[in-house]
């Protein structure tokens, strides 16, 4: 995610009895207290790791510009939280140079925009002189706490990630964003205090590593960091690119960045939808103008709800969210950067694209809010049951198997079963296909089985039907599909039942 960035000049005349920078730095932390304090918030707790970005930022900031130092293009902000061995994914930060070094604290004391958010940690650091100095402050509000974990390894292999969320987060899933640009989703185990997770670090490189938890709004991001493995490899620096001047060319220039990376990852360009387009736009205004930030609305509703009401009929689909202060394509930069969204961006099932992009004024600040929704039609087929076939024939075909051949007698009664799951509205089949009771069903109607299996799914399309465990089983010849659409439990609405059910005859 992209930090929100405050950059701050002052100047003023010499205090008479300049202080030192370890005095103003404690006078700082005072006032950022007191601050908070003021309008009945909890003050936030100075945090090493905060503070060391934060010193980073500063002297970044005294040896070239403030906007050098909080760039959240050039990836300065990122990068210094993640050297520190901090895993905040939306810090804010704010950058005072001031000459002479009094009327920076005086400048600091002014500000009456740092608590308009909570913030439960900081980071503080003033660096120069008492003629010319820089003040960095870095806060976030703390969703996760992590074991400490090396931001540089020398050799390559599977390092255990450990941590807990914060309430009201749970469920976390751990991404990691691999060097070479894929996204592998890691599978996280319980463990004293929180979980834990292998991280698969094989090869030298850069990676990005991301905790997601899930609250009342939603999915959210509790932890983002990168690290490197092996020897840091030279980049080529390059200039962010330039923010567009409209909306329209913002959304252009945002889906030539993503088709990019799909080309680069081999997968096919999605193409711009009008109709995602206005969901996308209704909810990012949405957001900017109830002043929230989260996959779930206020109201309970979610990407599905959304496209639903406006009629959008599709077999899959995901949403991104961007924010910064600099505008739509950093907003987007900071999607990139996050793996559970770049898996979103490289997945080769969605094949259209939306986005919407608002400006959101807070405490005098303006910051771009962008909403990226991608999906995949619903484009079933007028022969359902032969998308089914075809679909298992393919995955026959690519374990090289010989084709199955279609029995009506096995579809009878899979038609049967599935419509038995529907009526009773629960998708656990291992009472209803147990083996035995299946096999005597099938046998009533079909002499010479030797033996039967079966699986149920609940699917959108049937053309994309996912691999049964039978569908590998060389001593099967017979297939049947039984197919019923409807709304029932954990189902979903107006959904494919689906039982498929294999034999294998003397």
């Amino acid at each position: 995610m992209t930090a929100v960035l405050l950059l701050l000049f002052a100047a003023g005349p010499s205090a008479a009895t300049p202080a030192s920078l370890p005095e103003v730095e404690t006078r700082a932390a005072q006032e950022l207290r007191q601050i908070f304090e003021r309008i009945g918030r909890d003050a936030p707790q100075l945090d090493p790791a905060l503070s060391a970005a934060a010193r980073t930022l500063a002297l970044e900031a005294l040896r070239s510009s403030a906007p050098a130092a909080a760039s959240p293009d050039a990836g300065t902000v990122a990068e210094a939280l993640s050297a520190a061995g901090a895993w905040e994914p939306r810090p804010r930060v704010w950058i005072i140079r001031a000459t002479p070094l009094e009327a920076g604290l005086a400048a600091f004391r002014r500000r009456t925009d740092l608590a308009l958010e909570p913030a439960s940690h900081a980071g503080l650091a003033l660096v120069g002189d008492v003629d010319r100095g820089v003040l960095a402050l870095v806060l976030a509000e703390r969703k996760a706490e992590l074991r400490g974990f090396p931001r540089r390894l020398k050799l390559p292999g599977v390092h255990e990630l450990c941590g807990e969320l914060r309430p009201p987060l749970a469920k976390p899933e751990v991404y990691v964003t691999l060097p070479a640009g894929h996204v592998e989703k890691v599978g996280s185990r319980a463990a004293p205090g929180g979980f834990c997770a292998p991280l698969p670090l094989r090869s030298a490189g850069r990676y990005a590593v991301e905790v997601v938890g899930t609250g009342p709004g939603g999915p959210e991001v509790a932890a983002l960091f990168s690290l490197e493995v092996g020897e840091r490899a030279a980049v080529a620096s390059s200039p962010p690119p330039a923010e567009p001047a409209t909306v329209a060319a913002a959304r252009a220039a945002i889906l030539g960045r993503i088709n990019a990376l799909r080309a680069a990852d081999g997968i096919g360009s999605l193409a711009a939808d009008v109709r995602l387009d206005a969901v996308a736009q209704a909810y990012a205004e949405r957001m900017a103008n109830e002043h929230f930030f989260a996959h779930i609305a206020p109201d309970g509703s979610s990407i599905d709800q959304r496209l639903r009401a406006v009629g959008f009929v599709y077999r899959a689909a995901g949403e991104n969210l961007g924010l910064s202060g600099s505008g739509p394509m950093a907003a987007h930069l900071g999607v990139e950067e996050s793996p559970g969204h770049r898996g979103n961006l490289l997945a080769a099932g969605f094949t259209l694209l939306g986005i919407g992009i608002a400006q959101e004024t807070l405490g005098g600040q303006t910051r771009t809010l962008v909403v990226e929704v991608l999906a995949s039609p619903d484009v079933r087929s007028g022969d359902p049951l032969g998308d089914a076939y075809r679909r298992i024939a393919e995955q026959r075909a690519q374990l090289g198997l010989p084709e199955l051949t279609r029995s009506s007698q096995l579809e009878v009664v899979a038609v049967e079963q599935a419509r038995l799951a529907l009526d009773g509205g629960d998708p656990r089949s291992d009472e209803m296909l147990a083996p035995e009771r299946l096999y005597h069903r099938v046998s009533q109607s079909l002499h010479g089985v030797e033996s039967t299996s079966a699986d149920l799914f609940i699917a959108d399309d049937l053309s994309q039907l996912p691999r049964s465990r039978g569908v590998a089983d060389a001593h099967k010849d017979l297939v049947g599909v039984g197919a019923v659409r409807g709304d029932a439990g954990p189902g979903g609405r107006d959904r494919y039942w689906v039982v498929v059910i294999y034999a294998g005859r003397h």
